[in-house]
């Protein structure tokens, strides 16, 4: 059984690290559009990325992530 729980826990950090990982780009993704809009050279496509990121990151952390 613990064999089993040693092996969960890496794999849990694992994910966690991915996950977080994941996150850090899409933070720098939305940075970057966000200078794009100001910029006003943002598409309708990348507004709507833009959106969808910031929608996701709110309902994940609550707030105004």
């Amino acid at each position: 059984m613990k064999d089993q729980e040693k092996k969960q826990k890496p794999e849990a950090e694992s994910v966690e690290e991915e996950f977080n990982d994941l996150m850090d780009r899409e933070f720098i993704e939305m940075l970057e559009l966000i200078e794009k809009m100001k910029k006003g050279e943002i598409t309708a496509q990348e507004m709507k990325k833009l959106e969808f990121i910031r929608k996701s990151r709110e309902y994940l952390y609550g707030g105004d992530a």
